[in-house]
């Protein structure tokens, strides 16, 4: 059935003839696929056997390549719609068994053949497109002459007594002929015997698609896609060829002669592999919506301002250092003066090039990294969409009898909205003249890195798709999808993409298709649901995009060693005019230009979270980033960092409660929160078991809250108290209960004119002691129970004094993960059960709202 998928995508290839036949066998699988959807759904309610056998029968079928014979698809298509409605009418899951029983799928499903109409019809399409092809081959073939040269002169002697020499003979009239060179995907152009794709070319259309990507604007994302597409189809070639094969290839050996008889490059393999997986990386990554460092545009750093100024006040002077270094070589080649010593000045640069990006691998695979942060992430919030859907399922069939033939199948839309991704890029700019960049995240199954092999194995997703319309958009696109043997809670599930206000407006659409009578019901569980989609599919994201960081690092510096170690022997025979000594110069000026834009980018969302400036955007577009340009983008932050500073003086800042005997704001836990922290847990983390009481407590600006009208709050000690907890006496006698209290780095912050902004960062653990002999009622939980002192209190935010090592203090809008480890040194013998009151207080600064 995989053949009619071929024609799916090129339908306007088919005649007015065939098309009635393609469009039955079209309906004929939609209800094959209709049938297996619903078997998936109801595999997992506990239907049996008989459900996965059929449905795993059914996904075996869909994957082969053959297709039924037409006279056999009208009663297969019946006898699948007859079966599809006995599905759908269930009243008793359990029903489901005598259904299915007796192979009842196997003998609805029509026989394939590999001789089917359907393979006719895509033949012909082939043999078509083959003779247009082969037409115009000829075509040009017969245009194109090549005419015979006359000879030349004959020679003529200095002494007049001897005659002048014959003339030499004309040349044979001959033919060119013409050949497409377009080598995406194909081996028999590695019988060129030209190379059409120069190394340093390519690292210089390279660098214009990453100021592209660096740009995040819609247009330039478009230029960045098609730059790096172009890339990847130029050099496919490199899929085929292999360079150590004796005797090489002509087009291998058109490389090789580069090198060793015209001399006018060096590492041609390496830097072209180079190139081309970097750009198949980057536009993988481009893919996922995230800018070109794996971020979204909530991500902010917490970092200081000043922090920055001093790293850009370094970078900007070594920066113009690099540039005068590349523009004096540059202007002593054209003048035939370049020496040896520019020879060894860029083997240093290649090693300081070397040495970030080793500095970037190890930032992605710290303990405390982005890629360790968003894998917890995941483990966290996975199990809880898993069973606030199930919770989902079970309401809607508690419901099912308060209503009549819903228009949409509930259960169903419920597990394809799990799938949506919000992605900051409007999903037609991601993908636009681009349908090949999802095919090839996809081909990254085709990397075989033993370091991070069972990460992409566990994480990277199988599918991306976009999507623009309706409900009905979103589960044909769920429905289609390539492999239904992955579990929808399984991180590598397929993902489609959206914007932010389409997948508000999706929900909103699932929610006004249930009777009013009904979505009182479930309203809460919908909101709840929507926020676990949206974290979780965001961590998986996240994750997605470090490995592919991770990739691209680990072959950009095996490219950079390998040329590294070949300088250390080859030095003083390399030519200073080679154009390849001028890119390893480049290249490390390049470096350093992205890591100053980089700085730049982080300062501009530094400045977004210490001062709420809601317009700013954590992108600009960068033509040329030299270091002129680049200051002058970092004068533009210190006026928006100064404008923040203004606005802030028109109110005062209020620290609270005013004396530490006094409670602040208090967030007492709901009955399902704190029932669900009571549960003592077992998890697996890197392969040890923990043993703990945890819950996740979401505090949202728009639902009740205690803070009032306090607006920019940031927290300066967090505490949990919990009544009537016991444990075990420590030495002293005391019985000391330990928290860690873990903001899990989403988090909304409201200006002073109430308005909220949204902000990502990495999750931040707060540690909270007490002594629970001492707190019995919620009037004991005061400061002298406290055992540990939180150091945030010395986090900053704008209007105190910063420096270079200041913090950004966070506030308390966001999803707080409350985790009480039970182990031998900590919390032995906790008990809570007899807990009833457990409630947050906090401890902080903030400002009056303001108006208008």
């Amino acid at each position: 059935m995989q053949v009619r998928a071929l024609l799916d995508e090129h339908s306007q290839l088919v005649d007015n003839t065939d098309s009635a036949t393609v469009s039955k066998y079209s309906e004929y699988l939609s209800t094959v696929l209709r049938v297996q959807t619903i078997l998936s759904s109801l595999k997992h309610d506990n239907a049996g056997e008989e459900a996965k056998s059929a449905e795993n029968y059914i996904n075996n079928y869909l994957k082969k390549v053959e297709s039924p014979h037409i006279d056999k698809i009208t009663d297969s298509t019946a006898a699948l719609s007859a079966l599809e409605k006995e599905l759908t009418s269930l009243k008793d899951v359990s029903a489901i068994n005598d259904i299915v029983r007796d192979g009842r799928v196997k003998k609805a499903l029509a026989a394939v053949s590999e001789e089917s109409e359907l393979a006719s019809i895509l033949e012909n399409i082939y043999e078509g497109l083959m003779e247009k092809v082969q037409s115009a081959e000829r075509s040009l073939a017969s245009r194109y002459n090549s005419l015979e040269g006359e000879g030349g002169q004959g020679g003529r002697s200095p002494n007049a007594m001897i005659p002048p020499g014959k003339r030499g003979p004309s040349g044979l009239r001959g033919r060119v002929t013409l050949k497409d060179l377009n080598p995406a995907g194909s081996a028999r152009h590695l019988s060129a015997s030209q190379a059409f794709a120069f190394p340093e070319q390519c690292q210089l259309l390279l660098r214009q698609a990453d100021l592209a990507f660096y740009s995040q604007a819609p247009a330039d994302i478009d230029h960045a896609a098609e730059l790096y597409r172009r890339i990847v189809d130029r050099l496919g070639f490199l899929k085929f060829a292999k360079f150590s094969q004796e005797p090489p290839r002509p087009l291998v050996k058109a490389y090789q002669s580069l090198e060793t008889i015209a001399k006018v490059t060096l590492f041609s393999e390496i830097t072209l592999k180079s190139v081309y997986d970097q750009a198949k990386l980057r536009i993988q990554r481009l893919v996922l919506g995230l800018d070109m460092w794996g971020h979204d545009e909530l991500w902010v750093p917490r970092m200081s301002v000043p922090y920055y100024d001093g790293e850009l006040d370094f970078g900007l002077d070594l920066l113009k250092d690099e540039e005068e270094l590349v523009e004096d070589y540059e202007k002593e080649v054209t003048e035939n003066r370049a020496t040896t010593v520019h020879v060894g000045k860029s083997k240093q640069k290649l090693s300081s090039t070397l040495q970030s990006v080793e500095a970037t691998i190890s930032q992605l695979e710290a303990p405390n990294g982005p890629l360790k942060m968003a894998i917890y992430q995941i483990a966290a919030f996975n199990p809880q969409l898993k069973a606030k859907r199930q919770e989902i399922r079970a309401i809607l069939k508690s419901l099912k009898g308060k209503f009549k033939e819903p228009p949409i199948d509930y259960i169903k839309v419920l597990d394809c909205l799990s799938t949506l991704v919000d992605t900051t890029m409007k999903p037609s700019s991601i993908l636009k003249g681009l349908k090949t960049a999802a095919e090839l995240y996809k081909s990254r199954k085709s990397y075989k890195d033993e370091k991070y092999g069972e990460l992409m194995e566990d994480y990277l997703i199988d599918e991306i798709k976009t999507l623009e319309g309706s409900i009905s958009d979103l589960e044909d696109g769920f429905t289609t999808r390539a492999d239904h043997t992955i579990e929808l809670d399984d991180p590598k599930c397929i993902k489609i993409l959206a914007s932010n206000e389409k997948i508000r407006a999706l929900f909103k659409e699932y929610r006004n298709s249930f009777p009013k009578e009904v979505i009182e019901d479930l309203n809460d569980a919908l909101d709840k649901y929507e926020s676990l989609v949206a974290t979780r599919n965001k961590a998986i994201v996240e994750v997605n995009s470090c490995i592919l960081l991770l990739l691209e690092a680990r072959e950009s510096a095996a490219s950079l060693k390998a040329q590294s170690e070949w300088l250390g022997q080859k030095t003083l025979q390399i030519d200073p005019n080679l154009p390849f000594v001028a890119h390893w110069l480049r290249r490390a000026r390049d470096a350093l230009q992205f890591t100053m834009m980089q700085q730049l980018n982080h300062q501009r969302r530094a400045i977004r979270f210490w001062g709420l400036g809601k317009d700013m955007r954590s992108n600009g577009s960068i033509p040329v980033a030299n270091s002129v340009i680049l200051r002058t983008e970092r004068r533009k932050n210190r006026e928006t960092f100064n404008k923040c500073l203004e606005r802030y003086a028109e109110s005062v800042r209020n620290s609270w409660p005013l004396h530490k005997n006094r409670a602040g704001p208090i967030y007492t836990l709901n009955k399902t929160q704190l029932d669900e922290l009571k549960q003592l847990k077992t998890i697996e983390v890197d392969g040890r078991k923990k043993t703990e009481h945890s819950a996740l407590v979401n505090i949202d600006p728009t639902s009740p809250h205690p803070f009032r009208n306090y607006t920019d709050i940031r927290l300066r000690q967090v505490r949990l108290w919990l009544v009537g907890a016991d444990c075990t006496p420590n030495e002293s006698g005391k019985k000391l209960v330990t928290a860690s209290l873990i903001q899990m780095g989403d988090e909304t912050i409201q200006n002073q004119y109430m308005e909220d902004l949204s902000f990502s960062h990495d999750h931040v653990q707060i540690s909270f002691e007490y002594f629970a002999d001492e707190v019995l009622t919620r009037e004991q939980a005061l400061y002298a129970s406290v055992n540990v002192r939180q150091e945030i209190e010395k986090y900053h935010y704008i209007g105190a004094r910063a420096d270079n090592s200041s913090i950004a203090a966070i506030g308390p809008f966001a999803t707080w993960k409350i985790v009480l480890p039970v182990t031998q040194n900590t919390n032995q013998g906790l008990n809570i059960s007899k807990v009833k009151d457990a409630f947050f207080e906090f401890r902080g600064t903030s400002q009056s709202a303001l108006d208008r």
